[in-house]
């Protein structure tokens, strides 16, 4: 036999074979079961408190006054008031200065001992975020607050500033984390204050 006849009998024989397999149509297989596409994960940010945001209203509308409308009892020290409006969740606040636009209102956090500044990190980004969710609101208009970059100072001490850039002199909201002169504990402040 030559090679050529060879090859023809293999496939023959290869052909034969593969049609006495068996009858039956292979089973389909299962479905697989349909996967829904991963969703991209949205960090949910909590509402303000109302109260929050409408504290920091009210002392933007004082702020043409020197603040005058939110003072507290009798003139302490050095031009000083206590501040009548304390913004959810400050616990005590102050006012400096007596005229528009040099006058300050501060408002401060409830002290934390110095090796719990985890804490104030928290709150720190909580507020972050309800400050900014307050500014954004369209009642505010024509105000029109725009978030800076957060600085970060010695220590765990750091601020972040929103200004109106509408106006000037132009408005601002600073909250910081600072340190006492003792150098022991940490809180937050909440300072309304003007620039030119």
């Amino acid at each position: 036999m030559k090679h050529g006849d060879l090859l023809a009998v293999w496939l023959f024989v290869l052909f034969v074979l593969t049609a006495c397999g068996r009858d039956e149509v292979p089973a389909r297989p299962e479905s697989l079961p349909e996967v829904a596409a991963p969703q991209p994960q949205t960090s949910v940010v909590p509402e303000p408190p109302p109260s929050m945001c409408d504290s920091m209203a009210r002392l933007v509308e004082a702020m043409r006054g020197g603040f005058a409308s939110l003072r507290a009892g009798t003139i302490e020290a050095n031009w000083r008031w206590s501040g009548a409006e304390k913004p959810y969740p400050f616990v005590k606040c102050e006012i400096e200065g007596t005229t528009f636009p040099t006058a300050v209102y501060r408002c401060q956090g409830s002290p934390v001992r110095m090796g719990r500044t985890d804490i104030l990190e928290s709150s720190f980004a909580d507020l972050e975020h309800a400050i900014q969710a307050c500014l954004q609101r369209p009642t505010w208009y024509p105000r029109d607050w725009r978030e800076g970059s957060v600085y970060e100072f010695a220590g765990a001490e750091k601020q972040l500033m929103w200004r109106d850039v509408s106006a000037r002199p132009a408005a601002a909201f600073i909250l910081a984390v600072t340190e006492n002169a003792q150098g022991n504990r940490m809180k937050l402040d909440l300072t309304l204050r003007t620039f030119r």
